[in-house]
């Protein structure tokens, strides 16, 4: 059976953009419940992650920096 863990399989770069997109949608729902309860460190650090996955579904940042995810390349 083949490892498919070392090779981005063309089926999953679309599921992993997906996952991406909602990832950025939920972040920006927590970050306005976190924001209408005055919890700012975690509405900061919430927003640096909405803007994160925002850049890399953009292409603007590589998904790992630093991290290897062998999974996902974007498109």
């Amino acid at each position: 059976m083949p490892n498919n863990d070392n090779a981005a399989n063309s089926g999953d770069v679309p599921k992993a953009h997906n996952n991406l997109i909602y990832v950025r949608d939920m972040l920006g729902e927590l970050r306005t419940v976190t924001e209408a309860e005055g919890a700012d460190m975690l509405s900061y650090l919430i927003e640096m992650a909405y803007i994160e996955c925002g850049d890399i579904l953009s292409n603007s940042r590589p998904l790992n920096s630093g991290f290897q995810n062998k999974r996902y390349k974007a498109p």
